[in-house]
Order: C-alpha cells, then sequence, then structure tokens
C-alpha cells in the first residue's frame, strides 16, 4: 500500500470538535487500530478566534489555546508511548 493513501484528514467543524477529534485518538490507539505517527493541526487559530475579535486573543481565546495544547501534548506523549511498545512487542526476538 502507499504511503499516501495511509493519510488522514479531518475537518473539525468547530473547537469542540477539534478537541473530540483529538481526545478520540486515545480509543482508536488503544485498540488494534495502528495509532497516527503524526499529528498536524493546520489553521489552529481558527479555531481559537471569537467572531468578531480581531488583534492578540482574548482571556478566553488562551484557555481554549491551553486546552488544546495540553490535549496535542498529552495526545502525541500517549501515541508515541503506543508506538514504540508495539516496535518492541513486534521485533524480532534475539538469540
Amino acid at each position: 500500500m502507499n504511503v499516501l493513501q495511509k493519510i488522514k484528514f479531518s475537518y473539525p467543524r468547530s473547537l469542540e470538535d477539534l478537541l473530540q477529534d483529538v481526545a478520540s485518538l486515545h480509543e482508536s490507539a488503544s485498540g488494534s487500530a495502528t495509532p497516527p505517527s503524526l499529528i498536524m493541526v493546520d489553521g489552529l487559530e481558527g479555531y481559537l478566534r471569537r467572531p468578531g475579535v480581531s488583534g492578540g486573543l482574548q482571556q478566553a481565546e488562551q484557555s481554549s489555546a491551553a486546552h488544546v495544547s495540553a490535549l496535542l501534548y498529552d495526545t502525541a506523549a500517549f501515541l508515541t508511548q503506543t508506538l514504540e511498545e508495539r516496535a518492541v512487542s513486534l521485533a524480532p526476538v534475539g538469540s
């Protein structure tokens, strides 16, 4: 299978949908599905900005940014550990 065929794109409509999609990666990786080795979030500022607000991030937006950042960090750490554990379990046993 071509590596590019394994790419999955997701387009959450809201910040809540983005958070749900990222959080669901824990569940999918805990099952038999192969966890992703890369997560990219494009246009994150678009999820954080409130309509009609320009300039710097407001306090609520800063809180949302911190929440998303923490969830992405935790998910990346979890997926890294999961991928490493699977690599060890699949490694051939040496003599």
